[in-house]
């Protein structure tokens, strides 16, 4: 087993192209390897309510890596 090659890494700018959220861009806050998902800010909300306080917070879902691609990416 190898390591893998990723091409978009954390704290870089990317674009949603597939998916609910098609179109939304922002930054990459974490990278999940062994189900390969990122994380992305500003995009596929939920909500998590604290059991103990009873406070909601709103934090990014993961997303498929294959539905990304980097913001700045020229086409060739």
């Amino acid at each position: 087993m190898g390591k893998l090659k990723l091409t978009i890494k954390k704290g870089d700018q990317v674009t949603v192209i597939a998916g609910s959220e098609k179109g939304k861009s922002g930054e990459v806050l974490s990278i999940k390897t062994s189900p390969l998902k990122i994380q992305i800010k500003d995009v596929k909300l939920y909500t998590k309510v604290d059991k103990k306080t009873g406070q909601s917070q709103q934090l990014p879902a993961f997303i498929d890596y294959s539905n990304v691609k980097k913001a700045n990416q020229k086409k060739a």
